[in-house]
């Protein structure tokens, strides 16, 4: 997972921060998004949840 600038809050990732099925993908831009694992078998699950998500019943 890429690393947060020092001072950087890691509150707004949410339930994805440490989601066995939460995949980091870098942007060219070089920003980092979030990909649900769980989207993949799961369509109740969005791809790329908003952040931050809150209450997600599938983190592991």
């Amino acid at each position: 997972m890429p690393r947060l600038p020092e001072g950087r809050d890691r509150a707004p990732r949410g339930d994805c921060l440490g989601c066995a099925h939460a995949k980091t993908l870098k942007t060219k831009s070089g920003s980092a998004i979030f990909l649900c694992g769980r989207a993949e078998t799961e369509p109740a699950y969005e791809k790329y949840p908003a952040l931050p998500l809150r209450g997600c019943p599938g983190r592991a």
